[in-house]
């Protein structure tokens, strides 16, 4: 895991961690995204650091982004009690929805949800779409149930 942003935040500590919230950028593989264009991104928004904790770029690099045990800014309603994942793709060159994932992005994401889960025991894992109906994403998470459960 490479720390990249040193997300120097006045924000406060989550009092509970409740849900593991894994986001997509729905952005194709043909787009050359990662953690640092989130973070121009979010703080181009207002927020002055980059709102997820994690961002698993398209080579299946981890890039931890937020203080993990800090309030996120990711998934209204849930900041609060969650903490956010942001994985890169999600869409095809003609801009649908498909989950263009690569093995070693499932693969990374995996092994955090797993490290994330013996941390905090209790916690739930959502796409972002399954909380929040604006939030699309073809995100297959039956390839990560195969190995958690």
């Amino acid at each position: 895991m490479k720390t990249s942003i040193n997300a120097r935040t006045p924000y406060k500590k989550r009092e509970a961690t409740k849900v593991l919230v894994v986001h997509s950028t729905n952005t194709s593989d043909k787009e050359i995204v990662d953690a640092f264009d989130i973070h121009r991104l979010d703080c181009a928004k207002g927020i002055t650091s980059i709102g997820y904790h994690f961002v698993v770029e398209h080579d299946g690099t981890l890039r931890y982004t937020r203080p993990v045990d800090e309030l996120g800014f990711h998934l209204k309603n849930t900041d609060w009690c969650s903490v956010g994942i942001l994985v890169v793709g999600g869409k095809d060159s003609t801009g649908a929805l498909v989950d263009n994932f690569s093995p070693s992005q499932y693969k990374t994401l995996q092994s955090i949800v797993l490290l994330l889960k013996a941390v905090y025991s209790d916690v739930e894992v959502h796409k972002a779409s399954q909380l929040d109906e604006d939030h699309k994403s073809e995100l297959n998470l039956d390839k990560l149930w195969k190995v958690i459960r």
